[in-house]
């Protein structure tokens, strides 16, 4: 007789047990993860062994005597509980693994259904791309044929332009040398225009020094409409010292009647009333007085004529930046004469005075001028360096 059912009926469901672990764990040491990557269902396999090895948790001897099968049926009878909810977990759980592996197949089937949808539709538009390529290098092909057929005719084109570019290239190089004459004549010409110029002014000077220095300038407006409808809306503004540089917003004064001047006056006798001009603009004027004359009689003149508020622009030129210019190299022995004492060919035209921005500054506070400001120090205007200095009537 098997020892088996020699023993108690807790030993023997002990004993029945401990196979069906031991039966387990060999089945895990069997089973490795490489074994799950090479064939998806090998769990499935095992656990349906696990179900068949528990299907009789009551193993009854066949040949067994009749005298011990009571006794042995009462023994397993204790045991048939224990065996019989393994056996139910086991078909349990081989039940959930086979719906798992059934939803698994389900959601792949759903994947490679909707990879081969897109397989599909990269396909046509990759055979889309085909023809639209085998058009495109149809197309290609024509163009380099005619390209070719071209190339000849361009080749000839490149070499007549080749030449014509040399024939331009000796006319360019003509015309140079003629635009160098034509310059070296012209600065000849302008050089005997500015020395007939000179001279016939220093003719007309000397001419009769007597009567001009004995005639005294009546002031004479010209442009009424112009002075009385800017001192009605006491907008007037005037830029005194005008010459040939006429500004439209401005009335123009100047000693000479030319075209454009709007008043006719003598610098140190205006014909405005008191406190009446809101801007006088003064261009290159300033060094034609001396030092003496401009403190004691003419800034007190023009500063009586701008009205409370009103502003004084004087730009004249910077003689400490002529001197640097000068020392530099950058401007001439005769440029920085001429700008110093004036061109000296007519009356007015000669230089009594010059300043730098300071002593232009310091003078303006002295007769009465406030807020009063460099716009400008070294600005290059021909061939001289001009400053530009602002500055108001005290209300």
């Amino acid at each position: 007789m098997d020892p088996f059912f020699e023993l108690d009926a807790s030993t023997q469901a002990e004993e029945i047990m401990s196979r069906i672990r031991k039966q387990r764990k060999e089945r895990k040491l069997l089973l490795s993860e490489q074994d799950i990557q090479e064939d998806p269902f090998v769990d499935l396999y095992w656990k349906a062994k696990e179900v068949q090895e528990n299907s009789n948790p009551i193993p009854i001897p066949q040949n067994a005597p009749f005298r011990f099968i009571k006794r042995i049926i009462g023994k397993l009878i204790r045991t048939y509980t224990r065996g019989q909810v393994h056996f139910n977990q086991s078909t349990t759980a081989y039940t959930e693994l086979v719906l798992k592996h059934f939803k698994n197949m389900h959601n792949n089937y759903l994947q490679l259904e909707g990879k081969y949808q897109d397989s599909l539709q990269l396909l046509n538009s990759y055979e889309q791309d085909r023809r639209d390529m085998e058009r495109k290098i149809e197309t290609l092909s024509r163009t380099i044929a005619d390209l070719k057929q071209s190339t000849t005719h361009t080749n000839d084109r490149i070499s007549n332009l080749d030449d014509w570019l040399k024939s331009l290239n000796t006319a360019h190089d003509n015309l140079y040398q003629w635009v160098e004459l034509i310059n070296g004549r012209m600065d000849r010409a302008e050089n005997y225009q500015q020395r007939v110029r000179k001279e016939l002014f220093a003719e007309i000077k000397y001419t009769d020094t007597h009567s001009i220095q004995s005639t005294k300038l009546e002031a004479k407006i010209i442009n009424t409409e112009k002075y009385n409808r800017m001192l009605e809306n006491k907008t007037l503004k005037v830029n005194l010292g005008s010459g040939t540089l006429i500004e439209d917003e401005y009335i123009n004064v100047d000693m000479r009647e030319i075209d454009g001047v709007d008043v006719v006056a003598d610098a140190r006798e205006l014909p405005f009333p008191e406190a009446s001009v809101s801007e006088l603009y003064l261009s290159h004027i300033i060094e034609h007085f001396s030092e003496q004359e401009m403190r004691d009689k003419v800034l007190p003149h023009w500063y009586s004529k701008i009205a409370y508020g009103g502003k004084i622009k004087v730009i004249c030129p910077n003689w400490k930046a002529m001197l640097d210019g000068y020392a530099q190299g950058e401007i001439s022995y005769e440029v920085l004469k001429e700008v110093t004492f004036g061109s000296q060919e007519y009356e007015g035209n000669y230089h009594y005075n010059m300043f730098t921005p300071q002593t232009l500054q310091q003078m303006l506070e002295e007769i009465g001028f406030v807020n009063v400001q460099i716009i400008a120090s070294s600005r290059k205007n021909g061939m001289c360096y001009e400053m530009d200095v602002e500055g108001e009537r005290s209300r």
